[in-house]
């Protein structure tokens, strides 16, 4: 997406969402102290997903779909779409799943804009300013980023399943580290996806998660804002998702990923060993 497609982006977004829009444009120009979201600590997390919660990330992506928008590895889906508004607006401490946003929206929004991250975060900033709640604790998005995920995910379950493109399995298959986690667990599989749009495959793996012996499986996904909507829709019957994103380089890589530090050359760095 080029930049002349982004600003049309942004401007059929604001046409559709005039309230969106004022509150978009305030929050850029006012220098505020950022979001205010409480977070669990590492620990925290490990507990939650031990009692079984599911962990679904939330990023500038996410926020583009829920107001009509896309993304150049997921085309809009109305269903989509309604689902992402739907795991946000469901969420409490209770639900058995919990929501992650990354932690950087706490941040003031001078500092943003030093860092040149403000045009990346606004639409998710101000999307949490307005419908997300604020009595609820998240997970940081990026907690898969800069720690390993085997300490969050090792002893959780007997079984564990990737849900992930094909170049990901192979990376994860090929990996040096593939044998350690093996050890781990009792049986490792994969559903693999489409790179791009998967969630025209939501049938497809709705259905292979159910052939597997989901109470006694993790299974962790890695296949953009379609992943969201199917840990949502499997954590409705008790199986457990948790959304790694590009975390899910860990298994092929003892390396924390780069963190977005300016928004110049972001797609490269991030998704060229995914797609």
């Amino acid at each position: 997406m080029n930049l002349l497609e982004k600003i049309l982006l942004k401007l059929k977004i604001f046409l559709r969402h005039p309230v969106f829009a004022y509150y978009f444009v305030l929050h850029y120009f006012i220098n505020n102290e950022g979001c205010g979201a409480k977070f669990y600590t590492n620990e925290e997390v490990k507990e939650r997903i031990k009692e079984g919660k599911s962990i679904i990330r939330y990023g500038d992506g996410e926020a583009t779909m829920m107001l009509g928008g896309y993304i150049f590895y997921q085309k809009y889906n109305e269903s989509l779409s309604n689902t992402l508004k739907k795991i946000v607006q469901n969420c409490t401490a209770n639900t058995n799943y919990c929501l992650s946003v990354p932690d950087i929206i706490n941040e003031k929004s001078k500092n943003l804009k030093k860092r040149f991250l403000y045009t990346i975060y606004t639409l998710l900033i101000t999307y949490y300013k307005l419908f997300f709640k604020k009595d609820i604790k998240y997970v940081d998005a990026f907690i898969f980023y800069k720690h390993d995920v085997l300490d969050f995910v090792k002893n959780v379950k007997e079984n564990l399943v990737f849900i992930t493109p094909q170049k990901s399995k192979d990376m994860i298959i090929e990996g040096s580290y593939f044998n350690e986690y093996k050890k781990c667990f009792k049986n490792i599989d994969f559903i693999t996806v489409k790179a791009i749009d998967s969630y025209d495959e939501k049938d497809y793996v709705l259905k292979k998660i159910r052939e597997f012996d989901y109470r006694n499986t993790l299974f962790l996904f890695s296949c953009g804002p379609s992943g969201k909507a199917f840990i949502y829709d499997i954590s409705s019957y008790g199986a457990q998702g948790i959304d790694l994103g590009h975390g899910i380089s860990w298994f092929w890589s003892k390396e924390t990923l780069p963190l977005i530090t300016r928004s110049e050359g972001i797609f490269n760095i991030i998704f060229k060993n995914f797609l």
